[in-house]
């Protein structure tokens, strides 16, 4: 803003200030106390245009400061200080007269309290509320509009000019907890400061927030804020170490609590697919936005942490919550993770060398006694058709007839003597053998006929309790 040209200041004055010597304060801030011999009126270098009061340049001052007649300052002007603050001194002015029934001047708000005439002072917030007071810090009770200009209609300000508005007293550290229920109950006193796409740089599901929606669009400050990192902050819910296990509850009695900060990516970092409810609810990686120049958020991300129950020995006592909850583990395992420890498929950093995870060192050596006592359930994980009778036929122990038979100890007399280990561990046999090789000599129907059962077997009992069993080996009629 220019004084108009064609000022002429008068010789007297120009006299009088080469005798006072006068100077701009070190500061920036024009001293107009020592410039008020030279200047006894605001209007002498101020002029009300268009509601705004006029700043002299410093094209202004080198009339006189030009080096002969005073020596020649560094004077830059007034730096304007950002501010979404709205005042229109021609109409305070007039208001004012028309109210008061008599002038209104400048010295009525600029000058100090008991000063000379020109012991100008800068106006403040507080110097309003101290005649415009409403019992508050701030007159939350007024029409934003009556004070503020929103930053949208602020078009000749920066972003970083609006970053620098100053903030509100209840804008603290916990306002970000807050915020969301204030929008909600006064939308239109967020909008002095906040546009559409600086809430979306934020909230990953702005398109379906009707607070955030109502907001002008206006990418200055977005455009800023959006090459910064994105900091959330954290519930003190998020903060509990048992939040890992609770928070499937809160999440599938409200999903759209965790859809202000979390989009499907966010769930991925734990969960695997197929995704459980209500988690395909949120927002696919970016929010889907719409509009012009509207910022999109990716949201919080995470990283996988254990649960409270995976302690340091969980590896080794797992197994009974895997047995009774395997839906649980299936949030976040899959199979193959299960299978890289229990069948040793992960290698160190020698190449081929397998690391067995599950059994302890040497345990093919000593398996035997185990798998046959059934400490393990190896059926979990092996399958003993392949995987067993593989690494016993490589070993030379598989049986190659009905008297060679390899793995029994390697006597070739021991199937003459194996029904008592049959009759105390038939599942051991199943390992290796089918039914058919069994019929093969204890059928009834045909065979050898040997019969299988011991010198004290019951067959009514037998047959009382589970009679499908016995025609396995026996027709219905000798049954009968």
């Amino acid at each position: 803003m220019r004084l108009r040209s064609g000022m002429v200041i008068a010789t007297a004055l120009l006299t009088a200030l080469v005798a006072w010597g006068g100077r701009p304060s070190a500061d920036g801030v024009f001293p107009h106390l020592r410039h008020g011999r030279l200047f006894p009126t605001c209007e002498s270098c101020h002029k009300i245009e268009a509601g705004s009061v006029t700043i002299p340049e410093p094209t202004f001052c080198a009339a006189c400061h030009n080096g002969q007649t005073q020596p020649r300052v560094d004077w830059t002007g007034r730096t304007r200080t950002p501010s979404n603050l709205a005042f229109d001194h021609a109409g305070v002015i007039a208001a004012k007269k028309e109210k008061l029934g008599m002038d209104f001047k400048c010295s009525n708000c600029h000058q100090k309290s008991g000063g000379e005439p020109m012991d100008i002072v800068r106006v403040t917030v507080g110097s309003c509320l101290g005649c415009h007071a409403s019992g508050k810090t701030h007159t939350f009770d007024a029409p934003c509009s009556t004070c503020h200009i929103s930053s949208v209609e602020a078009q000749d300000y920066s972003g970083e000019e609006i970053l620098a508005f100053p903030k509100p007293d209840d804008h603290g550290d916990s306002f970000g907890f807050e915020h969301g229920r204030l929008a909600m109950d006064n939308t239109v006193r967020c909008a002095v400061c906040h546009s559409r796409d600086l809430c979306s740089t934020c909230h990953v599901n702005a398109a379906s927030v009707p607070a955030i929606q109502a907001l002008d669009p206006d990418p200055r400050v977005a455009d800023i804020v959006s090459q910064r990192p994105v900091t959330y902050p954290l519930p003190a819910s998020h903060r509990a170490n048992t939040w890992a296990e609770e928070h499937s509850e809160v999440a599938t009695a409200d999903i759209s609590s965790c859809a202000t900060c979390h989009t499907q990516e966010s769930c991925r970092a734990c969960h695997v697919s197929p995704l459980p409810d209500p988690i395909p609810d949120l927002a696919p990686g970016r929010a889907e936005a719409t509009g012009t120049n509207v910022h999109q958020a990716q949201g919080v991300a995470l990283a996988r942490r254990p649960p409270s129950t995976h302690t340091a020995t969980f590896a080794e006592n797992h197994k009974v919550l895997a047995a009774t909850a395997t839906s649980t583990c299936a949030t976040c395992h899959t199979q193959d993770q299960c299978i890289t420890c229990h069948l040793g498929s992960e290698t160190v950093s020698t190449p081929g060398e397998p690391v067995d995870r599950y059994h302890p060192e040497n345990f093919v050596v000593q398996h035997s006694a185990p798998a046959f006592g059934k400490d393990v359930e190896c059926a979990t994980c092996h399958n003993p058709a392949a995987f067993c009778q593989e690494c016993h036929t490589s070993q030379g122990l598989a049986s190659s007839g009905r008297l060679d038979t390899g793995f029994h100890n390697r006597k070739p007399t021991w199937v003459l003597g194996h029904g008592q280990a049959a009759r105390q561990g038939l599942e051991t046999c199943a390992t290796c053998h089918s039914q058919g090789d069994c019929l093969q000599c204890h059928s009834a129907l045909g065979g050898r006929r040997i019969n299988p059962h011991g010198p004290d077997f019951d067959p009514e009992t037998m047959k009382s309790k589970s009679p499908a069993m016995c025609l396995a080996c026996h027709r219905q009629s000798v049954l009968d």
